[in-house]
């Protein structure tokens, strides 16, 4: 995991902060599709702290994604996925 954060576009790769604390961040990764030319994109975290939740910053976090996903940089991505771990209660 630690060594894919190295290898990810800044583009799709943000921090958040809230008077110099850390407060949440999205980070993705580029994937061929087998048998084509073309990537997904695929969002391998994504969080906000619980005070800091209801607030938008987590919509912010994936519409920049969305949006950076349409450069032309980006132009082969077809797909944008994640998982979702069920057991975050939080």
């Amino acid at each position: 995991f630690y060594r894919d954060l190295l290898d990810t576009p800044g583009e799709v790769t943000k921090m958040v902060y809230f008077r110099d604390i850390f407060v949440g961040g999205i980070c993705c990764r580029l994937e061929p599709i087998e048998g084509t030319t073309d990537t997904k994109l695929y969002i391998m975290t994504l969080g906000v702290l619980a005070p800091y939740r209801g607030q938008g910053i987590g919509s912010c976090l994936v519409h920049s994604v969305l949006q950076a996903s349409r450069m032309s940089k980006f132009e082969n991505v077809k797909e944008i996925y994640l998982h979702v771990h069920t057991a975050n209660d939080d």
